[in-house]
């Protein structure tokens, strides 16, 4: 899970951005049963949400598009 800005086109089903690059990297590290948040998401999340710090979304490279 991963909150930031991304682009979508006009009559567009598909998003595009860092943001979605990062929730797909986030969702192949998880194991089966666990939710990777991005450090955005992390910083919002209701104080009610308690959960570990597991690892910097920085630490996941972009080298390549996510789809």
């Amino acid at each position: 899970m991963n909150t930031g800005e991304v682009v979508v086109g006009e009559g567009q089903t598909v998003a595009s951005g860092d943001a979605v690059n990062i929730a797909a990297r986030l969702e192949q590290a998880a194991q089966p049963g666990e939710i990777l948040i991005g450090d955005e998401t992390f910083r919002l999340r209701n104080a009610k949400f308690s959960g570990r710090y597991w690892a910097r979304t920085s630490d996941l490279r972009l080298v390549e598009p996510a789809l």
